[in-house]
């Protein structure tokens, strides 16, 4: 389930995970997708009242990867009505990344640039939380091309030619945002089952990165 080169998914501009039969695929049992795909805008606004921002995104795009969505735009709720759906306990950036794949299927999250910052799993940290909201949304796509883009993040040897995986920060924010039985939860089981040293344990019982 997560082969392939999902380094892919992080900053080549030219590479994308799709291929055009999965993309005309995916939306075979729509006929008038061609018709409607582009039409309707959705308001989301995210973030609390001293720091909201509006993002207006595609109805049909949204309904398509996210079972939330696409109850809450179809179903006789209010946000269908109003055309507008709130999300003030989240994220504004994460919120912005996971539109951005939504679209180009990049994951556009800022790569640590340099040995000190690896240490802080900056970029874990980030991906982490797009499958956190990802899981709130429901959307199966985006959170399985997470999963393969940090796995291959923590693969690739740094300048200091070492390799970073998710430190006790990661692990803590994976857990408390995923439901019990988690696929996610149970690859950070696998990681830290398979290659943590005493050190690692050690290092999770007194810091927080």
């Amino acid at each position: 389930m997560l082969g392939g080169d999902a380094r892919k998914l992080f900053h080549d501009p030219t590479a994308h995970h799709l291929d055009s039969r999965s993309i005309l695929s995916r939306w075979a049992p729509d006929g008038d997708f061609a018709r409607q795909s582009y039409r309707g805008l959705i308001e989301i606004k995210v973030g609390d009242v001293t720091n909201q921002k509006s993002f207006h995104v595609h109805e049909a795009l949204l309904a398509s990867h996210s079972p939330f969505f696409k109850a809450a735009l179809t179903r006789d709720w209010q946000e269908a009505k109003d055309r507008v759906v709130n999300f003030p306990e989240d994220d504004v950036e994460t919120f912005r990344l996971c539109i951005h794949f939504l679209y180009t299927g990049k994951l556009a999250v800022q790569p640590d640039p340099k040995p000190t910052d690896y240490k802080e799993c900056k970029e874990r940290k980030a991906v982490i939380a797009i499958y956190v909201l990802e899981e709130k949304l429901q959307d199966v796509e985006t959170k399985n091309a997470t999963l393969q883009a940090l796995l291959q993040a923590c693969h690739d040897r740094q300048q200091d030619n070492q390799r970073y995986w998710p430190g006790p920060a990661c692990v803590r924010k994976l857990h408390d945002g995923t439901a019990k039985g988690s696929l996610a939860r149970k690859l950070m089981v696998d990681i830290y089952a398979s290659l943590a040293t005493s050190k690692w344990i050690t290092k999770a019982g007194k810091a927080d990165n």
